[in-house]
């Protein structure tokens, strides 16, 4: 998983932080060349966050807390349930 938002941890350095968002790039063409499947989680937090904030999902911008936890499980199991009947 690879996603990350301003927060405690990254603000002060979030353009370098932020060339993760390159590298999930390549990881999605990765997995649509071999088939595999890429659940993009970073669209769902830069929205839920700009409404909530950033510490009510990532509590230092990358690690998730509860609330993140909850975000990206039910993600997995929308996922799941569209291409994995």
């Amino acid at each position: 998983m690879l996603l990350i938002l301003q927060g405690s941890e990254t603000e002060k350095e979030y353009d370098n932080f932020s060339a993760i968002f390159k590298y999930a790039g390549i990881a999605k063409k990765i997995a649509d060349k071999y088939g595999l499947g890429f659940l993009p989680l970073q669209e769902k937090f830069n929205y839920f966050s700009s409404k909530f904030g950033v510490e009510h999902y990532l509590y230092d911008g990358v690690h998730p807390n509860v609330s993140g936890s909850t975000l990206i499980a039910d993600e997995w199991v929308k996922y799941f349930k569209k291409y994995y009947k």
